[in-house]
């Protein structure tokens, strides 16, 4: 079974005018793909070179596929898709929408039912000692 971290911190929320109490998982290192790719090629047994290769394919289609608006489903991990954000505009103005309205572009992700599950049998662990932080300015 996994395990996260918590962080219980006291904290003075701004917009209450008032000091909280505040949960949130404690954030580890983030892996680099490196040390992914390492562990994924030896758990594999493929040959290093095929793996290498296998797995540059692998990002160049889903790039590919990505930035041509596609959604792509990874199997067990989700769905990765395409979208923007956009800027409003009134109706009968001819300058308003299209192209010149978007003003990001960013990958959704989504993901997979096997996933959503293995989430819910995360156990949550605390030390229960609340942290103070300092305001911030």
């Amino acid at each position: 079974m996994s395990e996260i971290k918590l962080k219980v911190s006291k904290r003075r929320v701004a917009y209450m005018k008032k000091d909280m109490v505040l949960t949130n998982a404690e954030i580890y290192s983030t892996i680099k793909a490196d040390h992914l790719l390492e562990r994924a090629k030896d758990n594999s047994g493929i040959d290093e070179g095929e793996f290498y290769r296998a797995v540059k394919a692998l990002q160049k289609e889903i790039r590919n596929f990505l930035v041509t608006g596609h959604g792509v489903q990874v199997p067990g991990l989700g769905i990765f898709k395409f979208s923007v954000a956009a800027h409003a505009g009134e109706v009968g103005d001819e300058d308003a929408g299209g192209a010149s309205a978007v003003y990001r572009r960013k990958i959704l992700f989504r993901p997979a039912k096997e996933l959503k599950n293995e989430l819910e049998k995360v156990e949550f662990v605390t030390d229960n000692e609340i942290e103070e932080e300092e305001p911030e300015p």
